[in-house]
């Protein structure tokens, strides 16, 4: 877990130097956003890139593998259209125990309950379920929904569990979407052309712990 954060203060135009304690053996993470995206370093010193205002960056403590997307990041890659129904799956593999923190989606509404189901794809047993609400309508910006699977090696299929307005592409799957060795989305239950419904997976071969805002002050240059 992380053990200390401390902030820095520069005047003017340029990087500063942000630090973090953690206990030994942890990865420390340094990310530009609260949640999602990719990190970008790791270590107890973080050096900023050139900011020109008071900026909050955020550090996590985690063991076992940085999370690493996989997955067509939107629905920019092909043909898109509305989907109101649960009659197709993703299919994927996992090599290693991996946790999927967060999986991209595109909603029609505000204000829906949903579910995300995982399922075996032998037995067709379900192995985890996540219960949410839609928070963001768009074709273009999505929510990041953290679902926070933990999930041992197996084929599996994800899929949602209640039916809500999303949208899902029709052209443009290429598969596999692959992370070597850890998971690899291998296809769909229609046709392999199309991608359903979850985009830009953040996997992790571990855990991470929650993000902390560390701020970089910048004060006016002295005139």
């Amino acid at each position: 877990q992380l053990l200390s954060t401390m902030g820095a203060t520069r005047c003017g135009d340029g990087t500063v130097d942000l630090q973090a304690t953690a206990d030994p053996g942890v990865i420390i993470n340094w990310y530009d956003t609260p949640t999602g995206g990719t990190a970008l370093d790791t270590g107890s010193i973080f050096t900023t890139p050139v900011i020109s205002s008071t900026t909050d960056f955020y550090v996590s403590a985690s063991t076992g593998d940085v999370p690493t997307e996989v997955g067509p990041t939107d629905l920019s890659i092909g043909s898109y259209a509305t989907w109101n129904s649960t009659a197709q799956w993703l299919n994927f593999t996992v090599y290693s125990t991996v946790t999927i923190q967060s999986v991209d989606m595109f909603f029609q509404t505000v204000g829906a309950a949903f579910s995300i189901v995982i399922r075996d794809a032998s037995s067709l047993a379900t192995v985890f379920t996540y219960n949410g609400t839609t928070t963001v309508a768009s074709t273009t910006t999505a929510q990041v929904v953290p679902i926070n699977a933990t999930l041992p090696p197996g084929n599996y299929q994800m899929n949602l569990g209640t039916t809500v307005g999303t949208y899902r592409n029709s052209t443009g799957g290429v598969y596999p979407y692959t992370i070597p060795g850890v998971l690899s989305i291998t296809g769909n239950t229609f046709n392999p052309a199309y991608y359903y419904m979850f985009y830009r997976w953040v996997v992790g071969a571990g855990c991470e712990s929650p993000r902390v805002p560390v701020t970089a002050v910048v004060n006016p240059a002295d005139p």
